[in-house]
């Protein structure tokens, strides 16, 4: 096969100090290579995929690395809180067809490097731009399909990255990143006082909450791409002096979906309650109890899913009459509900339903098409106790 072409970006940055060239090679040698397998396979794809779709990608991702919390993982392939590694190592089981025959999704595979992240992260968008129909052959979606699997599952995510492919433009908070051609940007810079691992030139907003119990004491989400990219911190303003808090074990996921103190009664504690969320969509509930100069974490459960999985399984076809179907909370996670007893035990209740969803697909005039149908809706109803 000849060599892809990938288009080159030329803005590097509001400073000027950021190659967004720089893994271009690794983007079309793993585009290829993977191009190059399905190629050869039955039922190939009728467009193979453009390595400048998987650039964009890797720019909403994690503006191609750019973002220090991504690390090596500029795919956001390998996040422990997603299904994405795991299925490829066929710890979730999920199936594809490989020479006509329906096998279980398994490789060996880690992200220790850029390029596993970006090699696993394009064989993830392969996964999600096919199907299995329910007579066992596979079916292609359209790589914008595809992109929309691979991510959170909303349009925003598809116009953002299909805005960066098609035009080379990336709407930011209050400018628009022109990637083709270089611009000037001017970006607002927030006056606030931030530890010191926290870089300005990369925030767009600071969205405080404040403890009803102890007025001093606030929870600030530091907004370096909203409900993409934020970090949680926790300190006390005191006679115009601001100090900061260690967290015992900060939230995991990439962003912070709210953050609220929780007033218990009959406890004089200072109680921080974080859901936390990942690009696809899942994530956990997280509560602090804040003493002296640390936010201790007391407590830690899944309770964030907006995102619709997909699965294929036989048994799928035998509960709800569809192969591929998958399961989600509605408004995207359980509630919590906190009481205390007369010996001061903290009792958390969440509570939710999990929508299931089944993906039926059709032929209309020899094109595949497929529709999503609510088969059930399951109420959730979890107890726990917190001990100290």
């Amino acid at each position: 096969m000849t060599k892809s072409i990938i288009r080159k970006y030329s803005y590097s940055g509001i400073r000027g100090d950021e190659d967004y060239n720089r893994y271009d090679d690794l983007i079309v040698e793993m585009v290829d290579y993977w191009n190059s397998e399905f190629a050869k396979d039955t039922d190939p794809p009728l467009e193979l995929l453009d390595p400048s779709l998987v650039k964009a990608m890797m720019y909403q991702e994690s503006r191609i690395g750019y973002f220090e919390s991504a690390g090596v993982d500029v795919m956001q392939v390998g996040h422990p809180q997603d299904p994405a590694l795991r299925t490829l190592q066929g710890g979730l089981k999920e199936y594809w067809i490989h020479n006509g025959e329906q096998l279980l999704l398994k490789y060996d595979t880690r992200v220790d490097t850029v390029k596993d992240s970006i090699k696993w992260g394009v064989r993830w968008l392969y996964h999600k731009a096919q199907g299995i129909q329910d007579d066992g052959h596979r079916y292609w979606r359209t790589w914008k399909e595809a992109v929309y699997e691979y991510g959170p599952h909303t349009s925003k995510y598809v116009e953002d990255v299909w805005s960066i492919y098609k035009n080379g433009i990336r709407k930011e908070k209050n400018a628009i990143t022109h990637l083709w051609i270089i611009v000037l940007l001017f970006f607002p810079f927030i006056s606030f006082s931030l530890p010191g691992n926290i870089k300005t030139r990369e925030i767009n907003d600071v969205q405080i909450t404040s403890s009803q119990i102890n007025t001093s004491l606030f929870a600030a989400v530091i907004e370096n791409e909203k409900d993409w990219w934020e970090d949680l911190k926790i300190g006390t303003w005191n006679d115009k002096q601001m100090r900061w808090f260690n967290i015992e074990t900060a939230p995991r996921e990439q962003s912070i979906l709210s953050v609220r103190f929780v007033d218990l009664e009959g406890l004089d504690k200072d109680i921080l309650e974080v859901y936390g969320q990942t690009h696809m969509g899942n994530g956990n509930l997280y509560i602090y109890e804040i003493i002296d100069d640390m936010a201790y974490l007391i407590f830690e459960t899944s309770a964030v899913d907006k995102y619709y999985d997909s699965i294929w399984r036989e048994e799928n076809l035998r509960k709800y009459g569809y192969g591929t179907c998958g399961e989600t909370y509605k408004e995207g996670n359980l509630t919590t509900d906190y009481d205390v007893d007369q010996d001061g035990i903290v009792n958390i209740t969440l509570s939710g339903i999990q929508f299931i969803d089944c993906e039926y697909i059709y032929d209309k005039e020899g094109v595949t098409y497929s529709e999503m149908i609510r088969v059930g809706e399951v109420p959730i109803k979890k107890h726990y106790t917190l001990t100290q």
